[in-house]
């Protein structure tokens, strides 16, 4: 492995290149997986190289697609960014461009979720993956969630008050559905029999 390390830094100053090659090669991406629609917050840190300033990183594209969220979400060796819908499930390049470094490229490093599926492809029951997020306006606390039909259900709650609204995740978007007859929070929820 040292051998290994000693020829790609030759390769390095052979070619002119700067040190970002190296952090491409070193970065640790969170969560590595993520859903169609994008929307979920991935951090890449624990770079061995620069990526940037800490406060210069310009554009962030995964698959192609620029990325939000980053402008005060960076340093030196790290970046935290809201992934963009893509349009296509698979493995994705992310590309840093940073005005000192130039432009990084993690090659295959985050992969998208085939449309309706909530977790990785390759189930990793020992960690959370973030999917999309309620939209911002929902925001609650002490609410009650369950799976029902391949789907989870997310109701009631409190956020400016006891909440009625019942919110149905597909796996890919969530949707508001027929709600609580009354605004409850602190609540639980089960699925009994399918119904």
């Amino acid at each position: 492995m040292k051998t290994r390390w000693i020829m790609i830094m030759v390769l390095v100053a052979l070619c002119g290149m700067t040190q970002s090659v190296l952090a491409a090669l070193t970065a640790t991406v969170i969560p590595s997986a993520g859903p169609f629609v994008g929307g979920n917050r991935v951090v890449i840190t624990n770079a061995t190289g620069s990526i940037g300033s800490g406060n210069n990183i310009t554009n962030i594209t995964v698959g192609g697609v620029n990325a939000t969220g980053f402008a005060t979400s960076q340093g030196a060796t790290w970046v935290s960014f809201i992934t963009p819908a893509t349009g296509s499930a698979g493995a994705k390049d992310i590309v840093i461009q940073s005005a000192t470094i130039g432009t990084t490229t993690l090659t295959g490093k985050y992969t998208v979720n085939p449309a309706g599926e909530i977790g990785a492809a390759t189930k990793d029951w020992t960690r959370w993956d973030e999917v999309a997020p309620l939209p911002a306006q929902y925001g609650r606390y002490a609410h009650a969630a369950t799976a029902l039909n391949n789907a989870l259900y997310v109701m009631g709650g409190y956020g400016g008050g006891a909440k009625t609204n019942m919110y149905r995740y597909n796996g890919t978007n969530w949707t508001e559905v027929a709600g609580l007859p009354a605004g409850l929070g602190s609540i639980s929820a089960a699925a009994l029999n399918g119904a």
